[in-house]
């Protein structure tokens, strides 16, 4: 795997992509970084798109008259973001042969913990947007004119992360919007643990195998009331399943209610000093619960109005009246 950075422009294209650091950052520094990061695209991802990168990184001739330039700098956007979010943090104190020691300059002075802590959330959330700019950007290539953009596309719906959201009810940012806003193809795709556990533990064991799948490949107009109701399911088990497990930066803004505190910035917040978070996954495991039980009153046949036990009668003086 190849960092797609050179040792001679990268303090320029470094600072191009993140404006508010120095200009004198080297490759030799953040080199390992960069590559833990470049992993952890490849995760997501994939091999072959990570590969098609490396590959227009590699071509000399290759610059931003290519279709393909957008897709080379949102790659290396991503992994530039991510690895310096790794660095950061051990670049803020000295490593020396006496211990590690606090950087503090003759004109500075050091920051603030609440300062570092905003900061590191700051970079979180900007790894996060750029990968869903990433997201979108692959996405909107379907149906593309140019034959290597197209390309490009076929590479990402064969990935993992695409394919997976395909095996389940809830395939697009529309169908889980219904019920809760989360605006994010990026989210969707990390909430699918929680949505095949949703199906598993929730919609298989009300509305049977054969149904499940009938309904997933060739749903009826009679299903539509179900499937909907099978995707608010879904929709708030995968969030009450998420908020233990995953980063707050990454959760819609508001699922978690944040706390003003008494530190210097109007913009700092505290860590919920209760058990907020586990409330929160509760009301909405109670929200997934109540839609299951709605689920079940559609998938209840109908009552039959000849049946005596449905619809009981008691006769007097030789009149037949409904008991109900």
């Amino acid at each position: 795997m190849k960092v797609l950075f050179k040792d001679e422009t990268f303090a320029d294209e470094f600072k191009e992509f993140l404006g508010f650091v120095d200009a004198d950052f080297t490759l030799n520094n953040l080199k390992s970084d960069i590559l833990s990061a470049s992993r952890e695209l490849v995760s997501f991802i994939g091999k072959e798109l990570y590969e098609k990168a490396e590959e227009f990184f590699d071509d000399n001739s290759f610059n931003d008259g290519n279709p393909e330039f957008e897709f080379l700098q949102l790659v290396k956007y991503c992994t530039a973001v991510n690895g310096y979010r790794l660095y950061a943090p051990d670049n803020d104190l000295s490593h020396t042969n006496d211990g590690r020691k606090m950087r503090n300059e003759e004109h500075e002075k050091n920051a603030f913990e609440w300062m570092i802590d905003a900061s590191d959330s700051s970079l979180e959330k900007r790894y996060y947007r750029i990968l869903e700019h990433l997201i979108n950007y692959l996405d909107e290539l379907k149906g593309s004119e140019d034959a290597e953009l197209l390309a490009l596309y076929e590479i990402w719906i064969e990935t993992d992360a695409f394919k997976k959201l395909k095996k389940h009810f809830i395939q697009k940012v529309a169908d889980f919007d219904a019920f809760f806003p989360i605006n994010s193809k990026l989210l969707l795709i990390k909430l699918e643990p929680g949505l095949s556990l949703a199906e598993k533990n929730l919609i298989l064991p009300r509305v049977g195998k054969i149904k499940y799948d009938q309904m997933l490949a060739e749903p009826t107009e009679d299903d539509e009331n179900i499937i909907h109701t099978i995707k608010e399911v879904c929709a708030y088990y995968a969030l009450a399943w998420a908020i233990p497990r995953m980063s707050v930066n990454i959760l819609p803004t508001g699922i978690l209610q944040r706390y003003s505190s008494d530190r210097a910035s109007s913009k700092a917040s505290m860590v919920p000093a209760l058990n907020e978070s586990q409330w929160t996954a509760e009301s909405f495991l109670n929200d997934a619960h109540k839609a299951a039980i709605d689920l079940e009153n559609l998938l209840k046949p109908a009552p039959d109005p000849t049946d005596k036990n449905i619809n009981p009668t008691i006769t007097y003086n030789d009149q037949s009246f409904s008991a109900i």
